[in-house]
């Protein structure tokens, strides 16, 4: 029940998010991204590892479609200065994606070939879906910025998965380099 109300939250906050953006209502989704993330750290059985979590997927997140936008891929609307800094909308879908690695994606922890298999097509046509809907926009010919979305999403979907493992590990009191960022 808990997976399927991850799911439910995702959808409600990357709708409004996506759409919001596109009519140039760039805050309108961030309510449910935060309702989103708030669900899931109640939910966690450590809620200050889920919190760590969210907020390192978020950061990476942020840093990645900033330099994505930056290198030509997409450019998303928004932006709070230079149009390839990540603006919030795009950030808070971060949160919302963070939200998912131990909830509703749950069940792909562990299985890296399959996270990399559906996480390049489900995350380069999310960016897709985005353009479409007007949220973001890519250069003329859209194949080359597909093509590296599916390359980014093979790596960054197992490597989220991979680094909420070892953050779990971490709040098990496992032997982890995480350990030492709370230091």
């Amino acid at each position: 029940m808990k997976n399927a109300l991850n799911f439910l939250l995702f959808q409600a906050a990357w709708w409004p998010s996506v759409l919001g953006a596109a009519a140039g209502h760039y805050w309108i989704g961030l309510p449910l991204v935060l309702l989103c993330a708030v669900v899931r750290i109640a939910q966690a059985s450590d809620p200050r590892g889920e919190t760590r979590l969210l907020l390192a997927i978020t950061g990476g997140g942020i840093i990645l479609d900033s330099a994505l936008a930056l290198a030509g891929v997409f450019e998303p609307r928004g932006a709070l200065g230079p149009a390839w800094i990540c603006p919030p909308w795009l950030a808070g879908l971060w949160l919302a994606f963070a939200t998912t690695l131990r909830g509703s994606l749950g069940w792909l922890r562990g299985r890296p070939i399959l996270a990399a298999v559906l996480g390049a097509p489900g995350g380069a046509f999310s960016y897709l879906a985005g353009a479409r809907l007007g949220a973001l926009d890519f250069p003329e010919t859209v194949w080359p910025s597909l093509a590296v979305l599916f390359v980014v999403w093979a790596v960054v979907f197992p490597l989220t998965m991979m680094v909420s493992e070892r953050c779990e590990a971490c709040n098990r009191g496992e032997e982890c380099e995480l350990q030492s960022l709370e230091s």
